[in-house]
């Protein structure tokens, strides 16, 4: 693949705008048979952004030995752990899924930047190729949108009847994960990125969802027809058609593996996500590219660990579904294929509202975490991959007095009877003020009790 341009000016964005390198870092590329040939434009860009590329060959006769040995070869573990920037280029089969875990898990734990790309081919890197600042604005304001949620519907349709598949998300109970794409110090991820996805909380997913965009290794479509999953109580209970080709693909290739495996866990629902990347421009079966195409979103069964749930697994297995509606606490977040629009204040508790009616309602500053940004407010929160994820608590004027009113709460320990926050605010009025601090409780920012 050396030489064609379009290659080396993705791969210096994966590397420049992704792993954020910086002249003299060194990148370690590991590949496999599949995947040795990206090495080419890696190489061939990295002049361009001075730094260096190393290339450790890892091809599937390892991966077998190292699923027997759990010993990886000792000359590569050395340089997996000395490598301050690593890039995994590995199979994306389901039966090497532990060997790409373990590896990326040595090396983010000694602090490096990792990136992913399970199945890399040509389209993958293309894709790599993004506005960075715009994709992880989007991605962050998705992840606003379901870490205040309760419950998350997903709704989508075959042949005139509409299916809702419905899940706990347990307002910041479960800490949603923007993947753009951008790997800080200390943290892995998938590229190219452009998706933001939350492990709902295990056994509470119910219902139905078509799968008609794809899953691992095929594109629906045609003699390949969407199929329907059946959830009750978080576990995947049918398949239906069971015996069209798309379903006998996801048993044959998926599902049978865990099987083999007397995985106990392969049926669990372990993540919802929503498509962000406009520069995927069809599906193709590979799912790091798939489940990030905009407009989509997906579900995947199997594990959990890694995505902010509890459940381990043999697999994980993705399956995207097109033009879905889907909706948070009533709010829509995606529609036909686009982001939807919402008010802060639809995410405002009314209960609340109705305490702060009263002066002797006490407002507490919370343990969670919080940062300003030219004054702006930000809500900060660590991923099990070890990113940290910063989003705006609200927008333009209502963020600077949110920061505003949370700076008075957190000078007093024991918090502050209403009465008194509005003296030492009383250049804003009553209504801006109860706005402020619910919106401030919407990011678990403050607590509100009555007296």
């Amino acid at each position: 693949m050396a030489g064609q341009p379009e290659l080396r000016t993705a791969a210096k964005a994966a590397m420049e705008g992704g792993l954020r390198m910086e002249e003299g870092d060194e990148l370690l590329l590991v590949v496999d048979e599949d995947t040795v040939e990206l090495a080419d434009s890696f190489i061939d860009a990295a002049p361009d952004i001075s730094v260096d590329v190393a290339v450790v060959y890892f091809p599937r006769a390892s991966q077998e030995r190292y699923l027997k040995t759990r010993q990886f070869p000792l000359s590569m573990a050395d340089a997996l752990q000395s490598s301050s920037h690593l890039l995994t280029c590995l199979s994306s089969e389901a039966r090497y899924m532990s060997a790409r875990s373990d590896l990326i898990d040595l090396c983010w734990r000694h602090t490096a930047k990792v990136a992913a790309m399970p199945g890399a081919c040509r389209e993958t890197l293309l894709a790599c190729a993004v506005d960075y600042s715009a994709l992880t604005e989007q991605c962050n304001v998705v992840a606003s949108v379901l870490a205040r949620g309760e419950e998350l519907q997903l709704f989508t349709s075959h042949e005139n009847r509409e299916y809702t598949l419905v899940a706990k998300l347990g307002k910041w109970e479960r800490l949603p994960v923007p993947s753009d794409g951008v790997i800080p110090p200390g943290a892995w991820g998938n590229i190219p990125s452009g998706e933001t996805y939350i492990s709902p909380i295990e056994g509470t997913a119910e219902g139905d969802i078509i799968i008609d965009g794809s899953i691992p290794g095929l594109v629906i479509g045609g003699k390949r027809p969407p199929i329907r999953l059946t959830f009750q109580e978080g576990r995947l209970i049918s398949v239906v058609d069971s015996a069209s080709t798309t379903a006998r693909h996801l048993q044959e290739n998926q599902i049978k593996h865990a099987e083999e495996n007397c995985d106990p866990n392969w049926s669990n629902l372990a993540e919802v996500g929503i498509g962000l990347n406009r520069e995927v421009k069809e599906l193709s079966g590979l799912m790091l590219l798939d489940e990030k195409a905009y407009g989509t979103a997906h579900v995947a069964i199997g594990s959990s660990e890694g995505y902010g749930g509890q459940v381990s697994s043999t697999i994980h297995c993705d399956m995207v579904t097109l033009n879905p509606r889907v909706t948070v606490d009533g709010v829509t977040l995606m529609e036909g294929g686009n982001l939807g629009s919402w008010a802060e204040s639809s995410f405002f508790d009314p209960q609340e509202r109705q305490l702060l009616m009263d002066d002797e309602v006490l407002v507490r500053r919370t343990s969670a975490r919080s940062k300003r940004d030219d004054d702006l407010l930000l809500r900060e929160w660590t991923c099990d991959a070890g990113r940290i994820v910063r989003t705006p608590v609200g927008r333009g004027e209502s963020s600077l007095l949110a920061g505003r009113v949370l700076e008075e709460v957190q000078k007093s320990r024991g918090g502050l009877r209403l009465p008194t926050l509005a003296r030492r605010t009383n250049d804003l009025s009553s209504e801006l003020l109860v706005d402020a601090l619910l919106l401030l409780s919407s990011y678990d920012l403050v607590d509100i009790t009555s007296r």
